[in-house]
């Protein structure tokens, strides 16, 4: 409840989920009594069991300071345990331009094209083009005002991930064309301009093909960016600190190095 007051209901929903996960899985012992040896027990049952144990320790870190800080308990008895991740983390998917083309045309005249034309264009969240609606379009400034977000349940809040989150997103004139066809299209229902919160799930299923997710297409945005924006402007742009779109986009790449 207390993290709910600054962190994004995104987060709030993956510390209920992770939480809910180790207590089925952690002895009933109450919090004063567990030793290191309770929690290296879990993490092993985690890991024989398929899952990633790393993805769950962040959140018990989080419980034991937060214990400590109520005097509850003086130290976290889970501090400090190594955990080796089970599979390296995917590497984003990076599309060619003709590549690209060819998902678009691929897609058809569908809802789904849409979506991937717009994400590439804007580098847009996927939970920020589901909250896209109407009133935060201004054609004639050529201007998306980012405010709000779909959340995975399809609840629309103005609570977004970060403070950096809440941004102007420029359109050039190709996407601007784009908004004025899907106007006329009949997917266009005159509010939210893609209100199913399946829409989300079923994307990703038609990406998968292309070994993508609708995340890989707001990375393609970011690196984008790295040839035509200074680093400032390109981490505005996609709703990050400097730091992060730093750490997220700037990397090396063979044909650069050569």
């Amino acid at each position: 409840d207390e993290k709910s007051l600054k962190s994004a209901q995104n987060t709030i929903n993956t510390y209920r989920s992770n939480v809910d996960f180790i207590l089925q899985r952690l002895k009933d012992i109450g919090i004063k009594d567990y030793k290191r040896k309770d929690f290296v027990d879990l993490y092993r049952s985690i890991s024989e069991s398929g899952y990633e144990a790393k993805a769950y320790k962040g959140t018990i870190n989080m419980v034991m300071a937060y214990a400590i800080r109520l005097n509850l308990i003086t130290s976290n008895p889970a501090q400090g345990i190594g955990i080796e991740r089970t599979e390296k983390k995917k590497d984003a998917t990076m599309f060619s331009q003709r590549e690209r083309i060819e998902i678009l045309k691929e897609l058809g005249d569908s809802v789904y094209c849409y979506m991937v034309y717009i994400v590439l264009k804007t580098g847009l969240r996927i939970g920020e083009l589901q909250g896209l609606h109407w009133k935060n379009i201004d054609i004639e400034k050529r201007e998306l005002n980012i405010c709000q977000q779909m959340l995975a349940t399809g609840e629309i809040t103005d609570r977004l991930k970060t403070e950096n989150s809440y941004r102007i997103v420029t359109l050039d004139t190709e996407t601007v064309e784009l908004f004025w066809d899907f106007a006329k299209s009949p997917y266009n229902n005159g509010g939210l301009l893609f209100p199913n919160r399946n829409y989300r799930s079923r994307l990703n299923t038609k990406l998968w093909k292309y070994a993508a997710t609708a995340h890989d297409l707001r990375h393609n945005h970011g690196t984008d960016l790295l040839k035509i924006a200074t680093v400032a402007d390109a981490a505005a742009r996609m709703g990050h600190t400097v730091e992060e779109y730093i750490k997220t986009y700037v990397h090396p790449t063979n044909a650069e190095q050569k």
